[in-house]
């Protein structure tokens, strides 16, 4: 059941299950993967300091960290213990409500979490609130309808911005790289 911010969480509210997905080589190669390519899409100056939002067991937070400073956020207290027993620093929150001032952050990298939310709309206006510059987002959509919604909800956010795919058939990655309008 999806909780009152519309998170489905609970298939990672375990330790075992938070342990399980830390332990799959593949799922942290295709992380690593896929931060690097979002990574490369913001382009943004070494430094800048850049929020994972869905961070989990901080796969992407360590290619992140190479390059930014970088905060993680993920609603899985268990997620974010394993995350945090690697030295990255985490806050335990959802994507609606962010306990993050106002344009903190110089970019958001959100990889293969946004399909967890069923509250677009209240991502991107928390997206919008929190940063002041470029940002990538990649996720699963279920349908090519609810990857339209969105995209919708982060341009009715004030987002302007572009879609990158990367790759073809099963291989291929969609990213939506987003540029805050004033």
């Amino acid at each position: 059941m999806p909780d009152k911010a519309g998170f489905f969480p609970e298939f990672y509210w375990s330790r075992e299950k938070a342990e399980e997905y830390d332990s799959k080589r593949s799922i942290m190669r295709t992380q690593h993967e896929m931060t690097q390519e979002a990574s490369n899409l913001i382009q943004m100056k070494g430094g800048s300091l850049v929020c994972d939002v869905g961070c989990g067991t901080g796969f992407s937070m360590s290619v992140l960290e190479k390059k930014f400073e970088v905060i993680g956020i993920d609603i899985s207290i268990h997620m974010l213990r394993i995350a945090k027993k690697k030295g990255h620093i985490v806050v335990c929150g959802d994507f609606t409500r962010m306990p993050f001032k106002d344009k903190v952050f110089d970019s958001i990298v959100s990889i293969s979490t946004l399909q967890w939310a069923r509250g677009y709309i209240k991502v991107a206006y928390e997206f919008k609130r929190v940063t002041k510059g470029k940002s990538v987002v990649q996720f699963y959509p279920s349908t090519e309808k609810e990857f339209d919604v969105a995209v919708d909800a982060f341009r009715d956010a004030g987002f302007g911005g572009f879609l990158v795919t990367i790759g073809k058939g099963k291989k291929q990655k969609k990213y939506v790289v987003l540029q805050p309008r004033p």
